[in-house]
């Protein structure tokens, strides 16, 4: 459901990155992020960071 850098952005918002850093650590512009951060948001009808931070951690992707 979710492509390998949607829950890559995933694992680093657990992380408590910011955009910021994480379109620096992923080497991608800040607009890319966004775009996978509402998909993703969207695809898991998500509607807050806590929500997406809630979801990792109970599809065990907050290690």
């Amino acid at each position: 459901m979710l492509s390998k850098r949607e829950r890559e952005v995933i694992k680093l918002i657990v992380q408590g990155r910011s955009s910021k850093e994480i379109y620096r650590f992923m080497g991608i512009s800040s607009r890319t992020v966004d775009t996978y951060r509402k998909r993703l948001m969207d695809k898991l009808d998500l509607h807050t960071i806590a929500d997406v931070v809630r979801y990792a951690v109970r599809a065990g992707m907050a290690s």
